[in-house]
């Protein structure tokens, strides 16, 4: 990782810049390495742990992907993909399983074969933002349920219920949303990694 790329800033710092905000928000004042010191030290400090808290977040995704309860809440499964969606991806995967899978793969492995020959020969970046996008809400999904049980303790005990309850409220009607909006941009990062692939195989042949 040579830089830092829209990928990383999505995927891991964002995710644990809102985990460590609430995390600010929920711990008790009497924290005193928390309380200001220098503007400059102190953004230093949040920058690092919000980086150290999302790459912890996205580990805790894909721990949590093995299990077959999240794996379907938000890793739809890319043979499926290919078949609920009838229209341009449909068609280019029909035809670039019969012209350009010569090894009969099977869809995510055929995915996987097409993302890093993209990636390979430089062509990746369209998709990565998609893979970005899906990335930061998944890992949004994951850090909601992780809160979701240190807030309903706190609003329970009545520590900082003033925060805690509209906290809890929040995600109980934002994750929905934020698992529709993940699995529709999982959707549009296989759509454009085979439609790249088929193009991509299509201007080698000429």
């Amino acid at each position: 990782m040579d830089k830092f790329s829209i990928y990383e800033f999505m995927s891991f710092f964002l995710p644990g810049v809102l985990a460590s905000y609430i995390g600010l928000l929920l711990l008790p004042e009497s924290f005193l390495f928390l309380k200001p010191q220098d503007e400059l030290i102190d953004g230093l400090l949040y920058t690092i742990i919000s980086l150290l808290v999302g790459l912890c977040i996205h580990r805790i995704t894909f721990l949590l992907i093995d299990y077959t309860w999240y794996k379907k809440l938000i890793k739809k499964p890319i043979n499926e993909i290919i078949e609920s969606k009838k229209d341009f991806l449909n068609d280019h995967y029909q035809e670039l399983d019969k012209k350009y899978n010569k090894d009969k793969l099977e869809p995510s492995k055929l995915f996987t074969k097409a993302y890093y020959y993209l990636e390979f020969q430089d062509k990746i970046a369209p998709t990565k933002t998609f893979q970005s996008m899906y990335f930061f809400l998944r890992n949004i999904v994951t850090l909601g349920f992780i809160v979701f049980p240190v807030l309903i303790f706190a609003t329970i005990f009545k520590l900082k219920v003033h925060i805690s309850l509209p906290l809890l409220l929040i995600d109980i009607l934002v994750l929905p949303i934020l698992i529709f909006t993940a699995r529709f941009y999982r959707q549009k990062m296989v759509d454009r990694v085979f439609n790249t692939f088929y193009v991509a195989q299509e201007c080698k042949e000429k």
